[in-house]
């Protein structure tokens, strides 16, 4: 096995580094089945740590790719100005006092550096349509993969080694098993990363789905859109449910006077009308209607929790520091003032340990990206790059 494995890491490091385009497909397919070997295996991999040397490894290849380079524009775009801020931020946050151990911090900042790294690579890699467009194959097919194999969870039950892996974790279990059903997570790693994949991928398709006027490609857009929407309401992800409207509003902002896209919203808001008052009653559905009631158990703890925790961030503007809340706080600073406490979003994470500053750095990290997304959608003039734009923003 372990030769086996030795061999295969060759093979991929080989090519991050003398193909990087291919290492960085390679990359993507590897991240949607990082934790499948230790749920079958039953055993702690180091599969994170060998995707963060691939992705090394990949930075490697594009730093000494021969043609091209990064550039002036590329430094000073407003996203990279946004990533070149929150990077400088978390590095101050190396010295809040608050904090009892730097390890948490070191842990968060390393994976930081991971997401910058990946940030270079991409650019660097995907540097034609035709690229962008096999990205985009790629990450769809995996994508329907995963909504499939979620049908089979729900309709043929969990497999044994799935069902194995959360009775050994009675935590993740009582998160997992709710309403009566157990929330799909697919081959990905929890059911909330499993609903927001979806979200995104239903969100994409159904803007090529509202363009596309083949009537055959028509049919297989909405097959995918159908399989996305289902592996989401499976998910029980209360916010993947909200990420459909809202994708929604954005996109008839930007073509609101496409008679196409007026036809698309009603059609949108008669279906979101009878999912949520229709005459149909089972736990999946319940779950979806369950984000709108604010009579629900665990939206009303939610709530109680923010309104807690609001005098602290409105009292410590940088925070208590880096992985001082939840879980992470009770492995990397017990005994902090927010070890334990559950951040139910990662707004609301960033509020608690980065403060209101490290908050405002973060929400203008996700401004400067719909920006630079919403201002080249205007500006470009071919339609398939306009179609490919719009349906990448209301993604993001």
């Amino acid at each position: 096995f372990y030769i086996i494995v030795a061999l295969a890491g060759i093979l991929v490091a080989y090519i991050s580094v003398t193909n990087p385009y291919h290492g960085f497909l390679l990359l993507t397919a590897i991240s949607f089945f990082t934790v499948l070997p230790a749920r079958l295996l039953r055993a702690q991999l180091p599969i994170a740590t060998g995707m963060e040397i691939l992705v090394v490894l990949l930075l490697l290849g594009v730093l000494f790719k021969p043609k091209g380079g990064f550039g002036k524009d590329f430094f000073l775009s407003p996203v990279s100005i946004g990533l070149w801020v929150y990077l400088l931020f978390i590095i101050v946050e190396a010295f809040n006092p608050l904090m009892q151990s730097i390890a948490g911090w070191l842990f968060y900042f390393r994976r930081l550096l991971m997401f910058i790294a990946i940030y270079f690579i991409s650019f660097r890699v995907l540097d034609s349509l035709d690229k962008v467009k096999r990205f985009f194959r790629v990450w769809f097919f995996l994508s329907l993969a995963a909504a499939l194999y979620s049908c089979v969870q729900q309709w043929f039950g969990l497999a044994g080694f799935e069902m194995e892996y959360l009775l050994s974790n009675p935590h993740e279990y009582k998160l997992y098993y709710q309403g009566g059903s157990f929330r799909k997570f697919s081959f990905l790693s929890d059911p909330i990363t499993f609903g927001m994949l979806c979200g995104s991928s239903a969100v994409f398709v159904m803007v090529l789905l509202i363009n596309e006027k083949k009537s055959r490609k028509r049919l297989i857009y909405f097959l995918c859109f159908f399989l996305f929407l289902i592996g989401m309401a499976f998910s029980g992800t209360r916010t993947a449910n909200v990420m459909l409207p809202a994708a929604m509003v954005l996109y008839a902002l930007l073509t609101i006077t496409n008679k196409t896209t007026l036809l698309a919203v009603l059609v949108f808001s008669l279906a979101v009308a009878f999912i949520l008052f229709g005459p149909i009653q089972n736990n999946t559905i319940n779950r979806i209607r369950s984000t709108l009631d604010r009579k629900e158990a665990s939206a009303n703890v939610r709530d109680v929790n923010r309104k807690y925790i609001q005098p602290y961030i409105h009292t410590h503007p940088l925070g208590g520091g880096v992985s001082t809340s939840g879980v992470m706080g009770e492995k990397y600073n017990p005994g902090h003032e927010l070890a334990g406490f559950p951040p139910d979003s990662g707004f609301l994470l960033a509020a608690i340990e980065l403060g209101w500053v490290g908050f405002a750095f973060t929400m203008v990290v996700y401004f400067m990206m719909l920006y630079q997304c919403v201002r080249y959608y205007f500006r470009t003039r071919t339609r398939e790059h306009k179609l490919l734009i719009a349906a990448l923003t209301v993604s993001v």
